[in-house]
């Protein structure tokens, strides 16, 4: 990813890979990322993992996207299920810390990012 590197360390560490790979997907076109621009990239890959296990955990059996859910479940849900799968959306989280650091365009000013998420996703 651009000029700079990447350390990450938390308790789910089994998805660093993915979002890394989701981040450099999204600089794909940008060869001369900033570390910031790394830094955007590696959140916007983090929330979109987290989504992903919130449909996958919660919302499938539903049939809901979250994006759906966020649209509709107020309505198709009776409100005793909507709130219970709200809570149960808001527990769901990841914990992991990413940490960027490179050089600016120049090379002249060192950057360092630090990225600590511990999310709660809710749809409401």
């Amino acid at each position: 990813m651009a000029n700079c590197a990447v350390l990450y360390a938390g308790n789910d560490m089994q998805y660093a890979p993915v979002i890394l790979e989701k981040a450099e997907e999204r600089l794909r076109f940008s060869p001369l990322a900033s570390p910031r621009d790394v830094a955007d990239a590696l959140d916007e890959a983090y929330r979109d993992q987290l989504t992903e296990l919130i449909e996958k955990r919660i919302l499938r059996r539903y049939k809901f996207t979250g994006e759906k859910f966020s649209q509709f479940g107020k309505k198709l849900c009776t409100e005793a299920v909507y709130n219970r799968l709200c809570d149960r959306i808001a527990k769901v989280e990841l914990s992991a810390r990413f940490l960027v650091c490179g050089f600016d365009q120049e090379k002249k000013r060192p950057y360092l990012h630090c990225r600590r998420r511990r999310i709660h996703r809710k749809l409401r």
